[in-house]
This record gives structure tokens, C-alpha cells and sequence, in this order.
């Protein structure tokens, strides 16, 4: 299982690397964005970076608390090779916990911006990257659970 688990966060940060320099969202004009009337394509750490900048917002726009949340997922994530150092073990059991949360909140703003119309493969490729990273975070701490056999202490 340890082989597994190893295999997946590679794969999801190899993945997450990758989705960064992909097309994410397609934006248009509107109150909050002055962009030109065509669309506007942002790469993946573009749309992360503009996710970081409402922060500040958010006490003005309550509508950017699952876009915000989804960006800072992003430093979860990169947190993520911790489990795999042994002696970050231990602070590293709720990271699982922690890495499906932001798989939620990147996988709720499918359903929050438009879905179809607005992502773009780069998004997709960070959702799975973030699937991936959680599915193998908690198979490494499942490995990590030594099982004692009844009556034996």
C-alpha cells in the first residue's frame, strides 16, 4: 500500500505542476471585472494567484469565500510531501483531512461559476490533482497505522 500511495502523490504533484501552465477559466467583462468584452483565457496560476488576491475582499464580497478557500487549498497542497518525511508524521495526520476539504471547495466552484462555460482542462487537471493527492495522503498514513493483533500488546 506504501507503494501505492507513494505512486499517487507523485503522480498528483506532476499533475498539479502541469495545471498550472494550463488554460483553468475563461472570464468575461462584467461589474466586478473590467476585462475587454472578448473573453479572457487565465492559466492555472493565474486563476490561483487571483483567487489569493480577493482575501482581502472577502468581508465585501461574500461570494468569494469558495474561490478564496480553492486558492488557499493550493498551499495545502503544496504542503502535502510532509507525510512522506518521517518526522513530520505526526503533524501530518489531519493533512488527508485537510487536502478533501480543498478537493470540495475546488470541485464546488464547478458548480458555483457556470461549470462548462467557464473551465477550461487546466481546471480539471487541478481537481484531479487534488483528488489524487488526497486518495494518496490517506493510503500513506493508512500504511503508517501499524494493526497489533488482538490480545497482543
Amino acid at each position: 500500500m506504501k507503494r501505492w500511495s507513494v505512486g499517487l502523490l507523485v503522480a498528483s504533484w506532476i499533475l498539479f505542476g502541469i495545471s498550472l501552465f494550463l488554460p483553468a477559466a475563461r472570464a468575461t467583462a462584467g461589474k466586478d471585472l473590467p476585462l475587454p468584452s472578448d473573453p479572457v483565457t487565465f492559466l492555472g496560476w493565474g486563476a490561483a494567484w487571483a483567487g489569493l488576491r480577493g482575501l482581502p475582499d472577502l468581508a465585501e464580497d461574500p461570494s468569494l469565500v469558495l474561490w478564496t478557500l480553492a486558492a488557499l487549498g493550493n498551499l495545502v497542497f503544496i504542503l502535502s510531501p510532509l507525510c512522506l518525511v518521517r518526522r513530520w508524521h505526526r503533524p501530518s495526520r489531519i493533512l488527508p483531512t485537510l487536502l478533501l476539504a480543498a478537493t470540495l471547495c475546488a470541485a464546488g466552484l464547478f458548480v458555483q461559476l457556470g461549470g462548462w462555460k467557464v473551465f477550461m482542462v487546466g481546471y480539471y487537471a487541478w481537481v484531479l490533482a487534488f483528488a489524487l493527492g488526497t486518495v494518496g495522503t490517506y493510503l500513506n498514513q493508512r500504511a503508517g497505522i501499524r494493526r497489533v493483533p488482538a490480545g497482543v500488546q
